[in-house]
């Protein structure tokens, strides 16, 4: 907290980051004290409330799992018993897809229950470092060293908020991280269906081919090339630039899957029990 009494300076270093410091007086620290007391307060209550909303919440998942199991029922994947219409059940067994999943951006398919497309942007990252020592008087010194890196993040990084914006622009992030599931899955005689694939956690790596460069290099602007399956947007993966851009797939492949969730025809649905634990 700053005020009249309060000054600041700033310094920089040789390495890119720069130090500031700030003096508060002793009036104003008394201030913040007490502001950090009352918003302890509020928070205090805070917690409080929020606690007992959790415990309700605990007490509803154990009552809902309790209910769950005992509505499930086992059956098999060879066909639909129509017995079994909105009934809460649970299979297991081999999923499979058909038709190739294709990223209409660039390209890439294969044939699996899941398609992800994770995007990662090489961006500048701004990190504070804060010390503070305590005046002869009762007034306090803070020094903040800011300092700046280039990362690679799936995440854009507003470089706006940045202490030194102008000096560490990152460009907007082009493209997003995907998802696509395959539309024509079966689990025996059942189809999953999308909220179910959807929730699959994909882990094989899918690599890109060397033969989509031409078509990429038609859609993308600036120096595109595929290295070791990768789609890299830039001119040299050795030694990117802000604002270069790497892009990764990975797929749920067909395979052995288990679900339990409302039977409508052949489809799988997650459903919402009357105490509001989605399965």
């Amino acid at each position: 907290m700053t005020d009249t009494d309060s000054s600041s300076s700033s310094s920089f270093n040789s390495d890119d980051s720069f130090t500031e410091t700030t003096t508060t007086s002793w009036f104003s620290r008394i201030l913040g004290s007490l502001m950090g007391v009352l918003i302890g307060l509020l928070l205090t209550i805070g917690s409080c409330v929020l606690l007992f909303w959790n415990e309700g919440r605990a007490v509803q998942t154990a009552r809902s799992l309790a209910e769950g199991a005992g509505l499930v029922v086992d059956v098999g994947t060879a066909t639909v018993d129509p017995a079994m219409e909105s009934k809460l059940i649970h299979i297991a067994g081999d999923a499979k897809a058909k038709a190739p999943l294709v990223d209409p951006e660039f390209g890439v398919s294969t044939v699996a229950l899941k398609l992800d497309r994770k995007v990662e942007m090489y961006q500048w990252k701004q990190e504070e470092h804060r010390e503070t020592h305590k005046n002869l008087g009762g007034s306090e010194t803070t020094t903040t060293t800011y300092s700046y890196s280039k990362v690679w993040s799936n995440q854009a990084i507003d470089s706006q908020k940045f202490k030194r914006a102008s000096e560490h622009p990152n460009p907007a992030m082009r493209y997003k991280a995907s998802s696509l599931v395959a539309a024509d899955a079966t689990i025996g005689a059942f189809r999953p269906g999308s909220p179910v694939l959807s929730k699959l956690s994909a882990q094989e790596t899918v690599r890109a081919d060397a033969g989509l460069l031409n078509a990429i290099k038609a859609k993308v602007r600036g120096p595109v090339q595929i290295n070791d399956g990768q789609i890299y947007l830039g001119e040299n993966v050795s030694e990117p630039k802000i604002g270069d851009i790497r892009i990764d797939y990975r797929a749920v492949p067909n395979g052995p899957i288990t679900v339990i969730g409302s039977q409508t025809g052949a489809t799988l649905r997650l459903i919402k029990p009357r105490r509001g634990i989605a399965c």
